[in-house]
């Protein structure tokens, strides 16, 4: 039977103890008074296994029927990080080991109140099999239920909370007994033999019990490999939970939602959670979050075509010691709407109502913790009034196929880790993303699978953020591609680092492709070294060799992290992290820092054209991000990659996006934003005679033929109904 997916609008109810019992019924019926057809409900391993075999789901059944009295569709979210007491008594060596040798001792935090977090080792086999009949007791007792609508089996995937950004290599996890089996094993299959191993990673062991755990991350080798075998145990385990929830449970949505790797908070180094991995045995995907240009975005990549679902949104933070903002209908439509535009079907808070424990307290209820209303609480009703109509009509709107593709490597990300330069490649993902949302083309990620095996096809162009790593696979994808007709986007130092034979390239571009474009790196130099008089001049906080502190400190560096590039069109372009002159056969200089010596190049190659950027225009953005988004347009327009419904504006203030029915070239609905503080004129093409319609704002604009040019009243958001 094909399963049915819903439009989601709701919240998180019950993270046990709380709310209390006398609570539940009158704030079931409320939600559904305010419009909400979702509740999501925690089953956690501590509290409804408290002895090993006994199990207690007392409180969860009683609020199954609350929930099915009103009409709430119910989502039971299983929480595994929180084991219980007997565990540890049973399997004493189940505990994550840290790198530094501490024993990670289960314990309480705010988010986990009730104990028993982090919870044991994933490579742990008896843990693994008491979560497996945690697991069936707990699919077998709720699937007839007849308000059970999804499972969402695992919350926020993280291999051990304790290790979060900033990543310190000595609190990683884990290095226990089970983990080094596992691991040795994994080399096994991953290399084959032994000799092959000791040419990449440049050792000389002489049996597989040899093989050391990777403790620190200047080597690359063993460590990239290290967080890469962590990824896919979590990846292991998450296909476990699925399947079992496809098992017991057939007829019910199954997914799990993670917070998208966006490099900070969480990262691929100490979290190891890969969001393509996670989504593909998921009937559909969710993620926590809030807007934005990247977030979504790397959820609704992952998913590769499924529903995606924004399952914890974060819009009402909080805490004891910050209690939360005064929100409001402008502020929830600036969250939501666009996220709807991207394609994201639906949305859950966290939570209904206000924490009473810990430091979450008194925060993130859209209630107050007396129940009466907060102003959240009238937005959350005005928004249940206007869009539920369209509930069924937007499950069935998609967005258009997106034409620029960002590579986001996992193992580029941990090479960067290596080298100091991880939340520095996060900012360049975020710059791309907000430079090609504000210039409204249509991108997303993808990964080095996608790459490596044919997934090119469907795009235009495709953008290498800082591809210092690369393996042979993954260039030759991207020679062929461009000589097919494909439009490339480079950063600097591509292919620097050949992962294929773990050494650093001899010549930039790496793995041959320098021979193959007919240009090169030269003279490449950290900005630190450049000759600017420049007011932003630090000491590189990235540096972690005391011999090149020191050599620093005794030369002076007059440089600064970023540095000015002047462009051909004579715009200024601000590089950054890294620069090289270009040199080579028939290319064109773009720009330039050092007169006549280009660090900015483009050149045809086959059908196709390349860009390259021998100066990191992404880091640069964080501190100019509208001459970058400026440049990103350049290019767009140059390489004729078109613009959702061909909108142009004076600048990069507005957004549009929009959804269309199976088969129509009319949208069913258009999404706007209007980020500045004045009204902006706009240009855009719909079919003559089309109405758009606010369904918040009521403005109404009639499209006659051809272009059409129209205002957008200062910071609005809306979403249009189109007829």
């Amino acid at each position: 039977m094909k399963k049915q997916y819903p439009f989601v609008w709701g919240a998180q109810y019950h993270r046990a103890p709380t709310p209390e019992a006398r609570y539940w019924r009158d704030d079931l019926k409320k939600m559904r008074e305010l419009g909400f057809n979702s509740v999501k409900y925690w089953v956690q391993w501590r509290w409804s296994q408290r002895t090993e075999n006994s199990f207690y789901f007392d409180d969860t059944d009683q609020l199954m029927d609350m929930a099915a009295e009103n009409g709430l569709m119910v989502t039971l979210n299983l929480i595994l990080d929180v084991a219980p007491v007997w565990l540890y008594r049973k399997y004493p060596d189940a505990k994550m080991i840290l790198n530094d040798g501490t024993v990670v001792e289960p314990y309480a935090v705010g988010h986990r109140q009730i104990g028993g977090h982090p919870g044991p080792c994933y490579n742990h086999p008896g843990a693994r099999e008491e979560r497996i009949r945690f697991l069936r007791e707990t699919f077998v007792h709720f699937n007839a239920h007849p308000a059970l609508t999804m499972w969402d089996v695992w919350n926020e995937p993280e291999l051990c909370f304790p290790q979060r950004y900033p990543v310190k290599t000595e609190k990683l996890a884990c290095y226990c007994d089970n983990c080094r089996q596992a691991f040795t094993r994994w080399l096994e299959r991953k290399y084959g033999s032994l000799e092959h191993l000791n040419r990449v990673w440049g050792r000389c062991y002489l049996d597989w019990d040899e093989v050391e755990m990777p403790r620190g991350e200047r080597a690359i080798n063993d460590f990239v490999d290290w967080r890469e075998f962590h990824v896919e145990t979590m990846t292991a385990e998450a296909s476990m939970r699925l399947r079992m929830a496809a098992e017991y449970s057939p007829d019910k949505i199954n997914y799990l939602h993670v917070v998208p790797n966006d490099l900070n908070i969480w990262n691929t180094v100490s979290c190891c959670s890969d969001d393509f991995d996670m989504a593909k045995e998921c009937d559909v995907f969710a993620s926590t979050m809030n807007g934005g240009a990247m977030v979504p975005k790397l959820v609704l990549s992952g998913a590769r075509g499924k529903v995606c679902y924004n399952v914890e949104s974060h819009l009402n933070f909080g805490e004891v010691g910050m209690h939360q903002r005064k929100l409001e209908l402008p502020m929830l439509l600036k969250d939501f709407l666009p996220q709807l535009g991207m394609g994201i079907k639906g949305f859950m808070f966290w939570q209904y109502r206000p924490e009473s424990l810990g430091t979450e307290a008194p925060a993130w209820g859209v209630i107050n913790p007396d129940g009466s209303d907060r102003p959240i609480t009238g937005a959350i009703r005005e928004f249940s009034r206007r869009l539920e109509p369209h509930f069924s009509r937007l499950m069935q709107s998609f967005t258009l196929p997106c034409e620029v593709a960002i590579l986001k490597s996992r193992r580029n990300e941990l090479f960067h880790y290596c080298a100091g330069k991880l939340a520095e490649l996060g900012q360049e993902l975020a710059a791309y993303c907000d430079a090609f949302y504000w210039n409204n083309r249509r991108y997303e990620f993808i990964n080095s699978e996608i790459l490596v095996n044919g997934g090119l096809g469907a795009y235009r162009m495709l953008v290498l953020p800082s591809p210092y790593l690369l393996s042979e696979a993954e260039a030759e994808a991207v020679r062929c591609w461009v000589e097919s007709g494909g439009i490339l986007l480079s950063e600097a130092h591509i292919g620097g680092y050949d992962d294929t034979i773990g050494r650093h390239s001899e010549n930039v571009p790496g793995l041959g492709l320098d021979k193959a474009w007919a240009f090169h790196e030269f003279d490449s130099r950290s900005p630190l070294h450049l000759p600017q008089d420049h007011s932003r001049s630090f000491a590189d906080a990235a540096v972690q060799n005391d011999d090149v502190k020191k050599a620093m400190t005794a030369c002076g560096c007059h440089g600064g992290k970023y540095f000015p590039v002047m462009l051909k069109d004579g715009a200024l372009l601000l590089g950054g992290g890294r620069y090289a002159g270009l040199s080579g056969e028939g290319i064109t200089s773009e720009g330039e820092f050092e007169s006549g010596i280009p660090c900015v190049i483009s050149r045809s190659y086959g059908k196709g054209k390349i860009y390259y950027c021998a100066c990191n225009p992404g880091v640069g953005a964080s501190e100019w991000p509208e001459d970058f988004q400026r440049f990103i347009g350049r290019i767009c327009r140059e390489t004729a990659i078109p613009a959702t419904l061909n909108i142009t504006a004076e600048d990069a203030f507005v957004h549009v996006d929009a959804l269309f029915f199976r088969g129509e070239s009319q949208p069913a609905y258009v999404v706007m934003m209007n980020r500045d503080k004045r009204e902006a004129e706009v240009e855009l093409e719909l079919e003559s005679g089309a109405v758009m319609t606010g369904i918040f704002s009521g403005l109404v604009y009639e499209m006659a033929a051809g272009v059409n040019k129209i205002s957008v009243s200062p910071e609005l958001t809306d979403i249009f109904i189109v007829k």
